[in-house]
């Protein structure tokens, strides 16, 4: 029986020139993208998480093992699958994150649909590297099938390889690509040319993803609430490294949004300061400032007609405090 394929479903949305502050408890961090190429080297000496066997559908919870934070929470247990890992603050507790290494359906390359669990040719490995504070965990997918293509046509002549790596020196995220071959894309990718590769804050209301789209050489990172894919596999020893900035502390006392014709819109901020003057920046992710408003006393409107839908920051200053919060408009 051909079971319903895992990938996002694209998220429309018919809402223009609106603005809302999302609480910081329940926001992801800023997050950097760096993008080099190193050789491949497969993980050796390494534990797996399939005991050999053949696998679909996989839902494996492996510890931390190693002090790590995402998303500003500690994390002590992840829940690997078939190119998607979640994380977990406790044993056993629902997952607050979700990070698509490569986002897709895969399965063992030796799973055939109704067939029973046979003996497996594609291995999910884990390894502890380094010492101390510069220690690691490393998984990786070896050599994985994709379902689509098992279904239709009986095998999987189109495997991918790659490794997730953890660090605690940094809270980093890397993610490595390894040797690949596609006997067709659109098959393995349902439509789509490339894997998913994204961030979710699962605590959010609305689907927020740090994702990387576009050309893999040369990816775009951006903060969306639609799901989107790279353009194609990247090539093998690429290598992504997402960085977590921190966020400034502190946030508007109060700030409430109001809908205006599409395409323009005004914020209307009730800063909490007294009568004098009041700075306003609105700041990209990666801290380009993208609006500057000189305002006055506690309450006054900016207006956002010129900002994309996304997800931004806003830093307010009367000269002596500053207050930062996030500002998602769509």
């Amino acid at each position: 029986m051909r079971k319903t394929h895992k990938l996002p479903m694209l998220l429309l949305s018919a809402l223009f020139g609106q603005a809302a502050l999302l609480p910081l408890a329940t926001q992801a961090q800023p997050i950097c993208l760096k993008v080099s190429q190193a050789a491949y080297q497969p993980i050796e000496v390494s534990r797996t998480l399939t005991d050999g066997q053949a696998w679909d559908d996989p839902s494996f919870r492996l510890p931390m093992f190693t002090p790590f934070r995402l998303l500003g929470k500690p994390v002590a247990e992840l829940l690997v699958a078939d190119g998607y890992v979640r994380f977990a603050e406790r044993a056993g507790a629902a997952p607050f994150a979700e990070l698509a290494v490569f986002g897709t359906d895969l399965a063992d390359r030796s799973f055939r649909p109704g067939a029973g669990q046979g003996a497996g040719a594609s291995p999910i490995r884990w390894q502890l590297q380094g010492m101390g504070a510069e220690q690691s965990l490393v998984l990786e997918w070896e050599n994985a099938g994709f379902f689509e293509e098992i279904y239709l046509l009986g095998d999987s002549r189109s495997h991918a390889r790659f490794q997730l790596r953890l660090n605690s020196s940094d809270n980093s995220i890397e993610i490595h690509f390894g040797p690949w071959e596609l006997r067709d894309a659109s098959t393995c990718f349902y439509g789509h040319e490339g894997p998913f590769v994204y961030l979710q804050d699962l605590r959010s209301t609305q689907p927020l993803l740090h994702q990387l789209t576009g050309d893999p050489a040369h990816p775009d990172l951006a903060t969306s609430a639609d799901y989107g894919s790279l353009d194609a596999v990247p090539a093998t020893g690429t290598l992504y490294r997402l960085a977590q900035q921190e966020l400034p502390t502190g946030a508007p006392s109060q700030v409430s949004a109001t809908r205006v014709e599409a395409g323009q819109g005004l914020l209307s901020i009730r800063s909490g300061f007294g009568e004098g003057p009041v700075e306003l920046s609105v700041l990209s992710l990666d801290g380009r400032q993208l609006l500057a408003h000189r305002g006055a006393g506690p309450n006054f409107d900016l207006p956002i007609g010129p900002l994309l839908p996304g997800l931004y920051l806003l830093r307010l200053t009367d000269g002596r405090q500053v207050k930062t919060q996030y500002l998602s408009v769509f």
